[in-house]
């Protein structure tokens, strides 16, 4: 029996991707929307003259107990996921009229991942109906990242978010 649709993990990551360029990619641009941000996956990406960029990593999913959960959106029986959403921002600071840049950045992406917020899962992977919404339940994690040894070179913020999603199951 093939999987679901709405238990595919590349429909949530892809519906991750288009959320977070729309509402991140004018925020991290340079000569085109969104292209300071680090995707992963095998993506070459390089930094070495951005003065700043997002790298959003999901990271695997958890089950909580029993590994039961509510019905999915269909009325199926289904798993209670909990994703966890790593967003890192860098920013290389130039001088002391940018030295705040990193919060302001922080602040922006903390925005769009605050408690409640829905992020619609489309299905990717078949054929492009909505799937439900992903919901944000605010940062686990909210934290500078220091490294002694270039913290007057490069500034890095980190946020994990965790992501509520109910995986169907007939």
């Amino acid at each position: 029996m093939a999987l679901k649709a709405i238990a595919k993990a590349e429909n949530v990551i892809r519906s991750l991707q288009n959320y977070v360029q729309t509402q991140l990619g004018a925020t991290f641009q340079g000569a085109a929307a969104g292209d300071r941000i680090d995707w992963g996956g095998g993506v070459p990406f390089n930094d070495a003259d951005l003065p700043e960029w997002l790298q959003p990593r999901l990271l695997a999913a958890v089950r909580p107990d029993g590994l039961r959960g509510p019905r999915d959106q269909a009325g199926d029986r289904g798993n209670e996921l909990h994703w966890l959403y790593n967003l890192n921002i860098f920013v290389r600071p130039h001088d002391a009229a940018n030295n705040f840049r990193i919060l302001t950045l922080r602040d922006t992406v903390l925005d769009a991942f605050k408690v409640g917020t829905g992020i619609t899962v489309t299905d990717y992977a078949g054929d492009s109906s909505t799937l439900g919404v992903l919901f944000s339940e605010g940062p686990d994690e909210d934290r500078p990242i220091v490294d002694p040894q270039r913290a007057e070179e490069l500034l890095q913020h980190n946020l994990v978010i965790p992501l509520r999603w109910v995986e169907g199951f007939s």
